[in-house]
């Protein structure tokens, strides 16, 4: 086989394994056949309309707003008549807002590229026209035609795409540029946004642009380009290097004739690292999990910039199963009513699932995939010891960066952020999941415990005080009459002396808390969308949560109750800190503005009995505006519609706290 310019021993006819025109995986253990190409009715070779299939790859799109359809979502043929712009896509968060969702501009979801010969990741396995969707054969194949544009691959291609028109088409002359596209591992770098790379590079329209090589499990497809009455190929090397070596040599030999440049796609696993250089007058790009140890030799030698890919949106994974969905009903001629519930059916599950193992494309549509992965996080939750308290803490608080060892690649997700002034990608982890931050939490909490009491000893009297009468006041509210007992201490505290309030505590007939208490997550989305519990006590677990200590609600009348617990007579709050409060109940707990649209608030200052006695409203004190806060909306809020009380902890509700630890004593006694 001469097309590539010279003949090579290791290299193989890509298409060797399409036989009797049957589609087959591609088989890569042979070394280069030296054959000529099967010839189409067409008259093109397999090599030729394997190129061919990806450049000439169709279009579909999903599309938002539509009520009757399934999701309120609806798959489209063609190419979007408006992809997101380069300035829609490229936002980031803040260290401060990693929890925030990112905007979203216009119905547009996702836009989807189908090469009927599949792509280089999944081996050239094209559409089987035979599938059952109740998981039972061929499944698979039915997508693996597919790869899936969402605005985080829009944005990298727009990062490589400003580089290679600096290196080719710019005035003056530079060398090629190198960038590293780093994410949580699963999250489809490989199933699509290497893919969508490839699609775009072979429509650059440079004429120096000649060659791309795509790198995947270590082997090399080589993409040429078409020129002069040469229609575009693809060859292929079971080895990546011995494909460098020899394009390497035909870029030396352009020389003499004009010179050819290209570009090379590596798609990092654990076997097969980026490489340290490309072939020379090659620019290039590396898709690697945030483990330097993959990436940092070429990243280092290339002067890579790194460009950090969030995971999946639940939108993003949303439209994703209507597309697929939208492959497959049709061929069971289903009514759409009929259609609608089961789609919408099956992606009740896989919510279910996303809870679990998040936002990975690769775990939660396949059952199978999923149970394996949920088995090893909870593994790898099991295996977490003491010396892993301060990373986890910190992963739990979004304000670690990325540690390469199991329990990362199992349990943290990688989300990109912007710093100050600095013009580059940086980085924050956070828990995966809802469960996994949980669960996290949960494994943590001995070693977390015992670490706090031992800097319990570095603490002043005072400090020392106030933290203990904290936990003492939460724990004790967990007896059955402490909210009683509590009740009858409470004192309205009135901006006006003629406007003394009265709780809802006071109204009720025997106010009773129901066991046991929920820790809120320091991240409202671990859990977003919680149902709101009455009478329940919720305890966050952030120690600097704003306002607030503790809180539950009140069904009738509805009512919001703030614990507030201080051995101070004074104990304001911030306009930033209420903001923050209210946007964290937003952002938790499910349908937020209708519920508390028409809701009652108060907050009651909790305190003990030698402390001196809070006697007036505490104020709601103006700080910077930032992040969407307004100070006069902020304390006129607090003003109106905030009531304040304060209570003493007196010796009856002390009695209950003596009586629950004597409980406890002897259930240990008893069980053990």
């Amino acid at each position: 086989m001469n097309q590539n310019g010279g003949s090579v021993g290791d290299t193989w006819n890509v298409l060797n394994g399409w036989l009797n025109g049957a589609y087959r995986p591609m088989k890569g253990q042979a070394d280069r056949e030296n054959e000529n190409p099967s010839e189409t009715g067409e008259g093109k070779s397999l090599e030729e309309k394997l190129y061919d299939s990806i450049y000439n790859a169709t279009w579909s799109h999903v599309m938002s707003c539509y009520d009757a359809e399934p999701l309120g979502m609806k798959v489209f043929d063609g190419r979007p008549q408006q992809m997101w712009t380069k300035e829609e896509v490229d936002v980031s968060q803040t260290p401060e807002t990693v929890n925030e969702p990112l905007p979203r501009h216009g119905n547009l979801e996702i836009a989807v590229l189908t090469s009927q010969m599949g792509w280089p990741y999944t081996s050239f396995q094209p559409q089987e026209k035979d599938y059952d969707i109740n998981h039972k054969k061929g499944v698979g194949y039915v997508f693996n035609s597919d790869i899936y544009i969402r605005r985080e691959t829009l944005r990298v291609w727009h990062k490589v795409e400003e580089r290679l028109n600096q290196w080719l088409m710019g005035e003056v002359a530079i060398n090629p540029m190198f960038h590293v596209v780093i994410g949580t591992p699963g999250i489809g770098k490989s199933f699509s946004t290497a893919p969508f790379l490839l699609y775009k590079l072979l429509h650059y329209e440079a004429s120096q642009l000649q060659i791309i090589i795509y790198v995947v499990r270590g082997k090399a497809y080589v993409f040429h380009k078409p020129i002069g009455g040469r229609a575009g190929y693809v060859t292929f090397y079971s080895n990546y290097e011995h494909a460098s070596t020899l394009i390497a040599q035909i870029v030396r030999d352009s020389c003499k004739t004009g010179k050819i440049k290209g570009y090379l796609i590596f798609d990092v696993d654990k076997d097969h690292p980026a490489p340290v250089k490309p072939p020379g007058d090659f620019s290039g790009i590396a898709l690697s999990s945030p483990d330097k140890r993959q990436f940092h030799e070429w990243s280092k030698q290339n002067t890579a910039t790194h460009i950090y890919i969030n995971c999946d949106t639940l939108k993003d994974l949303e439209a994703i199963h209507i597309s697929r969905w939208g492959k497959i009903a049709p061929a069971y001629k289903w009514s759409p009513p009929v259609a609608k519930e089961k789609i919408e059916r099956e992606w009740q599950e896989i919510q279910a699932r996303i809870r679990i193992v998040g936002p990975l494309l690769r775990h939660i549509v396949d059952s199978r995939s999923y149970e394996k992965r949920a088995q090893a996080m909870q593994n790898t939750i099991l295996k977490l010891e003491r010396g892993d308290t301060e990373y986890f803490r910190s992963v739990i608080r979004n304000r670690a960066f990325w540690e390469t060892h199991e329990a990362s690649h199992k349990l943290v997700m990688v989300v990109r952020v912007k710093e100050d002034l600095l013009l580059c990608d940086m980085h924050r982890c956070k828990p995966l999941s809802s469960y996994t931050g949980e669960a996290i939490s949960d494994r943590l909490k001995p070693f977390i415990q015992e670490k706090s009491a031992l800097v319990s000893e570095l603490l002043s009297n005072r400090t020392l005080a106030a933290y203990r009468f904290k936990q003492s006041g939460i724990e004790v509210l967990s007896h059955e009459d402490a909210l009683i007992e509590l009740a009858k201490e409470l004192r309205g505290l009135p901006y006006t002396g003629d406007q003394i309030p009265q709780s809802v505590l006071q109204v009720l007939q025997g106010p009773r808390l129901t066991n046991p208490l929920i820790e809120v997550p320091h991240d409202s989305t671990i859990r977003a969308g919680t149902e709101i519990e009455y009478m329940i006590l919720y305890k966050p677990q952030s120690g600097n949560f704003p306002v607030v200590d503790a809180f539950f609600f009140v069904e009738n009348p509805k009512t919001f109750v703030g614990l507030q617990f201080t051995i101070s007579d004074k104990h304001s709050c911030s306009t930033s800190g209420l903001f923050k409060m209210k946007k964290y109940l937003r952002s938790y707990f499910k349908h937020w503005d209708n519920f508390s649209n028409d809701m009652v608030w108060e907050i009651i200052y909790v305190q003990r009995v030698d402390s001196e006695k809070i006697t007036k409203p505490q104020c709601c004190e103006g700080t910077i505006e930032d992040e969407g806060q307004n100070n006069k909306v902020e304390e006129r809020f607090w003003r109106e519609r905030v009531h304040q009380f304060s209570a003493t902890l007196n010796e009856r509700i002390i009695a209950l706290y003596v009586e629950l630890q004597v409980r406890g004593n002897n259930n240990n006694g008893v069980n053990n």
